[in-house]
């Protein structure tokens, strides 16, 4: 009888300890559906909190973007126009070079030409 008892005793324990752990598994899952449930509480409130916040700020937070957006464009343009300015001072003096010279040029084919027709009409006068 003794290895009947023994496989009794074996069995029996493994059997024991199989149930302890299921019910101690039991316990944890309780206890994580308990905190689970908890923490979903809290955040469906601060998600009620945050909206509330929000439809309150809303109009306040949109005139600020605007402000800023209205800045940034103010800014944008003041910037554009200082590019202009200095793109103007830098080519200024070249862009008045190059009309003084086209001027030379062509008061000096104006010359040209009126001498070469003065002569050219002198020898067929002759």
């Amino acid at each position: 009888m003794g290895l009947g008892n023994f496989f009794k005793n074996l069995f029996g324990s493994a059997k024991e300890t199989a149930k302890e752990t299921v019910e101690k598994t039991e316990v944890v899952i309780d206890q994580a559906k308990e905190i689970a449930t908890e923490l979903a509480a809290k955040a469906e409130e601060y998600v009620e909190k945050t909206v509330k916040d929000l439809e309150e700020n809303y109009p306040e937070a949109k005139e600020k973007v605007k402000q800023i957006a209205d800045k940034v464009e103010e800014t944008f343009e003041n910037v554009v126009e200082e590019v202009k300015e200095k793109v103007h001072a830098f080519t200024a003096p070249s862009v008045e070079k190059a009309e003084e010279k086209v001027e030379e040029i062509k008061e000096d084919l104006e010359e040209r030409t009126t001498t070469e027709i003065k002569r050219v009409a002198d020898e067929n006068a002759d």
